[in-house]
């Protein structure tokens, strides 16, 4: 496998090689692939995806010969991911990204609740919170994939376990501020920075095909309402209130 392979093409080969396997392999291997992608938040994806293909292309020739996945493989692929897992680097471009994410989407949010400025520390506090509370999610979700039980039960107390994680970041929003670092949009600046990104992100979704925009799609949704509402809230109430 060439090292300029990207992360795109590998994913786009695993999911071509995935949909060649019988339905229980299918499962086995969407597990496995599941609870290394949850563990692996801020790791390098690349490595994880060049593995998930190798289990694939295992896979896919064991089914071959007549050989299930489980069988292959065990009854436990959770400890070959965890030794994956703990070998893992950290991925600093992804890291950087993310946070680049992140702050978009909470740019987003301030500009469309009519914010007029942005408390900087409280900011940056809040933006390495939500970061934290991502990868507690993470590793929610991965250990719910191979609980023992698995009963609805177990879901209800990992839904109810996320929501205890993202409560500290709500009730960070509305009630940690300093006003120590205090910087003033300028709105019409702002205004077309969330027309510009809304441009891009709409585009991105028409250039991405129609089984992969999912993702894309709730991001042209949030940049869009953000902008109206932005809208809303800086120009239409004012001049509202104001007669």
């Amino acid at each position: 496998m060439k090292n300029t392979e990207s992360v795109k093409v590998l994913v786009e080969r695993n999911e071509e090689i995935s949909k060649a396997l019988y339905i229980e392999n299918q499962k086995y291997y969407q597990k496995l692939a599941d609870y290394v992608r949850y563990g692996s938040y801020l790791k390098d994806e690349k490595e994880i995806e060049e593995f998930l293909l190798q289990v694939l292309e295992d896979t896919l020739q064991a089914q071959k010969e007549g050989v299930s996945a489980e069988s292959y493989f065990g009854k436990d692929p959770k400890s070959s991911a965890d030794e994956l897992l703990a070998t893992l680097r950290f991925d600093w471009i992804g890291i950087w990204k993310m946070l680049g994410v992140v702050f978009s989407f909470y740019f987003f949010f301030t500009f469309a609740v009519g914010n007029s400025s942005v408390d900087i520390i409280s900011f940056v506090v809040r933006i390495v919170g939500i970061v934290i509370a991502v990868g507690m999610i993470f590793n929610i979700q991965k250990r719910s994939i191979y609980s023992k039980k698995n009963t609805r039960k177990d879901r209800l107390l990992s839904n109810v376990l996320i929501g205890l994680v993202l409560l500290p970041i709500i009730l960070l929003e509305f009630f940690f501020k300093t006003n120590l670092f205090v910087v003033q949009f300028p709105y019409l600046l702002v205004t077309c920075a969330v027309f510009i990104a809304d441009l891009m992100v709409t585009w991105k979704w028409f250039k991405t095909p129609k089984e992969k925009r999912d993702i894309w799609s709730i991001f042209m949704m949030a940049t869009w309402i953000s902008l109206f509402m932005g809208i809303i809230n800086h120009v239409l109430l004012p001049m509202i209130i104001s007669r």
